[in-house]
Parts: structure tokens; C-alpha cells; sequence
């Protein structure tokens, strides 16, 4: 403010230092407050104490910083202003522990626009995982996290109310919400296999499952799949044997890239597609394809289509004709 008022670089020098003192001071102050207060409180309320006499000494705080700031400034201090200054910062702390642990949980949902998209084409064929893939994934989720739990007082508690605690992967499964409807996301073989209790598939594998949701199934008797496949020389792709493929044969290049969203970036040519044999007791996870969008071009690829996740590894022996796909 000094700066913008036009004062000299003394001024500006004398209002960063003056404002420090003020600052530590009032931190001080406010601390000492709080902690005698909440003594005194918890004595009859010891459930608000923790809460209530931290409110208390943030608006003393605001009080004492005003009232300083008066003093070093003017010789004089303005009560009015300094009562206000403290009632504010009591609204300020106290609006702040409601909407921060919301606040923190949708901005830890977002995605992460720096992810990168891990393309693997060893043994499970090309697959992406995407590493630290929300904000709530990276270092700076984890900070807004214990930013939430150091201003509460009571971080745990913090966390549990404003339901932003990490779960782990193993959590989400437990509580179902990975497991898929068979009304709201039918594949061509319902008719074909038998649900049985849902795995815990490889995370990597879970997002590319339209809302993260699968069933487990057994199969009750022989099952034609399909997999397009194919990469150019010395580039990553798609491997002939692989873990994914889906229930009805490729029509173009075009209509499988749309429908099983293969995004360029992976390398999959889409050149070959193979027919796959499943045998019947063969234990496979099902779904819809999710959504994918490429980060170059910020295309969108639908999916929607059937996919089916073949045990790890997948049998080379259930692979066998190929043919080659056509571009339109």
C-alpha cells in the first residue's frame, strides 16, 4: 500500500518492517489469548473449547494489531476500528473453517493438468495409467490436506468432517464403489457368463473402465472377443497378446478408436485385430470404456464401447486369426 500511495523506498522499507513487528506481536498475543481462554472454557464446555478459544484469539489478534498499529502511527487508538478489525477476523477464521475443508475436497478432485500418461506395452500390452492423476494425487493435494488439518486444531477431525481424507484404493473397493451395474453398463455377453464376487483389479486399470466401474464374471461357456493391435517400428503400441478387448469385431479404424477411446499418443495403429477364444470357467472383468482426451489436441474420444479385462497375463494360446482393419 505504501508502494501504490507513492512513498519513497524508506517508507516502503520502514511499512514492511513496522507491519512484521505488528504480525509476530499480534501472533503473539493472540496465541497467549487462545490458550489462556480455552484453559477457562474447557473447565464448562470442554467440547468448543479447542474451537471457541481459538475463534477468541484470532479476534483478539485483529483487536491487538489495530490497536499497535494506531499507536506506532497516530499516538492514538481508534476502538471502533480496532473492535471491527477483530470481529472480522473472528468471521474471516470462522467462515474459513467451514468452506475450507469443501473447498480443499473439490479442488483435490480436479484433474491435475501436469499428469503424465504412463503407456506400457510389456506383457499387459499398451494400457494407460495416469500418475498423479487429480490434484489430490500430487505433493500439493497432500499440502492443502495438512494446510486443512494444521488450521483446525484437530486434523483428523478436520479431515473426517469435510470428507476430503485420501482414501486408499483398497478403501473405495471395500465400500463398492467400483462395482458396475449390469442395467447401466451391458456388455454382448451378459447372456454368457455368471457374476461372481468383484476382484480388485491393478489401479492403473480401474479409470479406463467408464466410471471406474466393473463387474467380475465367470464365463459359462466358450467366448469369441476381439483386439485391434499394431505400433510403428521402434515406437510403442499395441501388442498382438494383450489384456484388453472387447466383444464385437472392428468395423474401421475410425469407429474402434472412437469406441474403445484410443487416444494417439499411446501408439496403437489399429492395422490388425485378432480373435480371442476365452474357455468357459475363464474368470474376466467387464464394463463400458471410459472417455479419454488426447493432452496434445484436446480431442475427446467417447468410448462406450464393450470392454473386457483378460486374466494376467492372457494365455498366447487364446489368440488366434487376424485380419487387417479397415481406415474407414
Amino acid at each position: 500500500l505504501t508502494w501504490l500511495e507513492g512513498g519513497s523506498f524508506k517508507d516502503i522499507c520502514k511499512s514492511i518492517f513496522t507491519g512484521g513487528l505488528i504480525g509476530a506481536a499480534g501472533g503473539v498475543f493472540g496465541g497467549l489469548v487462545s490458550k489462556a481462554l480455552t484453559s477457562v472454557i474447557s473447565r464448562f464446555a470442554p467440547t468448543i473449547a479447542s474451537k471457541l478459544g481459538n475463534l477468541l484469539g484470532f479476534g483478539a489478534m485483529g483487536v491487538h494489531d489495530s490497536a499497535l498499529e494506531d499507536v506506532l502511527y497516530n499516538r492514538k487508538i481508534d476502538w471502533k476500528k480496532a473492535i471491527v478489525t477483530g470481529g472480522f477476523s473472528m468471521a474471516l477464521i470462522f467462515g474459513g473453517g467451514k468452506l475450507a475443508p469443501p473447498l480443499v475436497n473439490f479442488i483435490n478432485d480436479l484433474p491435475n493438468p501436469f499428469a503424465k500418461t504412463v503407456v506400457q506395452t510389456v506383457d499387459r500390452s499398451t494400457f494407460q495409467n495416469f500418475a498423479n492423476e487429480k490434484i489430490g494425487d500430487t505433493k500439493f493435494g497432500d499440502f492443502l490436506n495438512w494446510f486443512v488439518k494444521g488450521e483446525s486444531g484437530n486434523g483428523s477431525k478436520a479431515l473426517e468432517e469435510g470428507n476430503i481424507k485420501q482414501k486408499t484404493i483398497e478403501e473405495r473397493f471395500a465400500e463398492g464403489e467400483f462395482l458396475a451395474s449390469k442395467t447401466e453398463f451391458p456388455t454382448g455377453i451378459d447372456d454368457k457368463v455368471t457374476i461372481i464376487d468383484q476382484q480388485l483389479i491393478w489401479k492403473g486399470d480401474i479409470p479406463t473402465f467408464t466410471k471406474s466401474q466393473y463387474r467380475t464374471v465367470v464365463t459359462n461357456e466358450e467366448i469369441t472377443l476381439y483386439r485391434v493391435y499394431g505400433n510403428k517400428e521402434g515406437e510403442r503400441g499395441a501388442l498382438k497378446v494383450g489384456s484388453f478387448a472387447t466383444t464385437s469385431p472392428a468395423k474401421s479404424r475410425v469407429q474402434v478408436q472412437r469406441d474403445s477411446a484410443l487416444l494417439p499418443e499411446w501408439g496403437n495403429t489399429m492395422e490388425k485385430e485378432v480373435t480371442i477364444t476365452i474357455p468357459k470357467g475363464t474368470t474376466i472383468n467387464i464394463g463400458k470404456v471410459a472417455p479419454q482426451t488426447a493432452k496434445d489436441t484436446g480431442i475427446e474420444y467417447p468410448g462406450g464401447g464393450d470392454q473386457i479385462l483378460l486374466p494376467y497375463p492372457a494365455k498366447e494360446e487364446w489368440f488366434g486369426a487376424t485380419r487387417d482393419v479397415p481406415i474407414k
